[in-house]
């Protein structure tokens, strides 16, 4: 059976995007799915996660791949993490300086689908998780060309919930990739205006929106002071892992819901949402 390919990303960053794909692909695995995490963002934040040390390891990194996209290279690519069923196919800056090799492709967003096609690749895993980058830009078009789904964290902000207009523009010229929802992470649930956007968009978008949310914590971020890789072992009673291993059980219960039917656009953004918005926008300003 071929891989469920879910794409995690939103056109803004510091929305938690990282932290929902690194921890959601632990999460996967720790349940016995051999998972593959891909780090389409070159600042590789994805693979500092999973303690990828460009200058210790020897695996190929994406930026290698663009250069010289070998199916029989393709196993080299893949960096074995501490956690069993969690690979990586890392990436760091130098994948910058690989974009002449895809601008030079008569296809330069099929870069990544090439890869998971490979013969050591595609039967290997369950599920791969695509930490996109927080720009659309052919990493993102790479990233959204190879999945199957997508996820979008969102920041219970306006800056970060008007910037869904944007990705849903880029999104739509993908007919394969099929919105699964959207998950509010990152919120404080002390604040007034986080409690006000989170009702909205509840509103507006009904089940689009995953019931789970992902609280902001302390936890996520000492993952990396005391090199834990993920929340799940760092903190496994926390409210934080709570929501990674509840917002991972809602991934799945919905793709399993899906199938494999026919893909329909995505639908984020809309002039009776816009409208909506802004009557929110001028009771918070």
């Amino acid at each position: 059976m071929a891989a469920r390919v879910i794409g995690v990303g939103n056109q803004k960053g510091g929305v938690g995007k990282t932290t929902v794909a690194v921890n959601m692909a632990a999460a996967l695995a720790a349940a016995g799915n051999p998972t593959l995490l891909v780090d389409m963002d070159p600042q590789g934040g994805a693979s500092d996660a999973l303690n990828y040390v460009p200058h210790r390891d020897t695996t190929l990194t994406i930026g290698h791949w663009y250069r010289n996209p070998e199916p029989l290279q393709a196993k080299n690519h893949i960096f074995e993490t501490p956690w069993e069923n969690l690979f990586l196919f890392p990436n760091t800056m130098d994948t910058m300086e690989a974009e002449m090799s895809i601008s030079r492709d008569p296809t330069p967003s099929e870069f990544l689908k090439k890869f998971l096609r490979c013969p050591a690749i595609k039967e290997r895993f369950s599920y791969v998780i695509v930490d996109c980058p927080p720009n659309l830009d052919v990493h993102f078009n790479n990233a959204a060309m190879a999945s199957d789904y997508f996820i979008v964290p969102v920041i219970p902000e306006l800056k970060t919930v008007k910037g869904l207009t944007n990705l849903q523009r880029a999104l739509e010229k993908f007919s394969n990739v099929r919105v699964l929802g959207m998950v509010i992470s990152l919120v404080q649930q002390n604040l007034n205006t986080h409690k006000r956007v989170v009702e909205w968009l509840q509103i507006n978008f009904g089940n689009q929106v995953f019931e789970t949310q992902i609280v902001r914590s302390k936890d996520f971020p000492e993952t990396d002071e005391f090199s834990q890789i993920t929340i799940l072992n760092h903190a496994p009673d926390s409210k934080g892992a709570e929501g990674i291993l509840n917002l991972t059980e809602e991934v799945a219960k919905r793709i399993d819901e899906i199938g494999t039917g026919r893909k329909s656009k995505p639908k984020l953004w809309d002039s009776k949402i816009n409208k909506s918005f802004n009557a929110l926008a001028e009771t918070l300003g």
